[in-house]
């Protein structure tokens, strides 16, 4: 719940010296480039090898099995997405899937980036390293 939530961000805020911590529930190749990047002017670097996944979840979208909400991501966002050449199709649709399935994408500055790791694992939530804000943009996503 909210309430929740709230408590568990100050937690992880006072624990890693952090003024905020941004949370963005939904695909990588969705929000964070609309939302994130474009209000801070900034792209961002998703690495594909880093980036967890459900189990079976590559598997399936290498059948070609994807919400169709996938799809409409695609669409829209696509323009403000560039993938790396050799990235696997299924990677990137999976990047693009709108369901979060609990998942959360946490920014933090990146002196932080550790201490907030840690904090995470400490309290028991499986975190990683997937990415990097990196220079001015329109709000780009590179994904390699």
């Amino acid at each position: 719940n909210a309430a929740r939530l709230e408590r568990f961000v100050s937690d992880v805020c006072r624990e890693t010296g952090a003024r905020e911590i941004d949370l963005v529930c939904h695909s990588l190749g969705g929000l964070v480039a609309m939302e994130m990047l474009r209000a801070s002017g900034m792209s961002a670097h998703v690495y594909t090898d880093q980036v967890p996944f459900l189990v079976g979840a590559l598997e399936m979208a290498r059948q070609g099995v994807a919400p169709g909400g996938a799809g409409r991501n695609r669409d829209y966002f696509g323009a403000y997405v560039t993938v790396a050449e050799g990235v696997e199709a299924g990677i990137v649709s999976l990047l693009y899937d709108p369901q979060t399935s609990g998942g959360l994408l946490v920014s933090v500055a990146g002196d932080r980036r550790e201490a907030l790791l840690a904090a995470l694992t400490t309290k028991g939530v499986s975190a990683a390293h997937i990415g990097d804000v990196t220079e001015p943009s329109a709000g780009h996503v590179f994904v390699v």
